[in-house]
């Protein structure tokens, strides 16, 4: 079971509170390279999945890349 404390000291070491005693907890201003660290951990994961399945096919990773680059294409057109 979590406790609000624990909730809140979770909250301000992850970078998305500040607290002061005596006074209470704030939105911490967006840290955009913490922000982006966390889309690149979620990132190496997929692709570590991906690899494993490229593998497995034994699909040359110059086929895997002409897919993401074919996919670019259609969502930033």
């Amino acid at each position: 079971m979590i406790t609000v404390k624990r909730a809140f000291d979770e909250l301000e070491l992850d970078g998305f509170i500040n607290s002061v005693q005596g006074k209470g907890n704030f939105v911490a201003p967006q840290n955009k390279e913490f922000i982006k660290e966390e889309f690149l951990k979620k990132i190496e994961e997929k692709i570590m999945e991906l690899y494993e399945l490229v593998d497995m096919a034994n699909i040359p990773l110059e086929e895997v890349v002409q897919m993401i680059k074919k996919i670019k294409e259609v969502y930033h057109e």
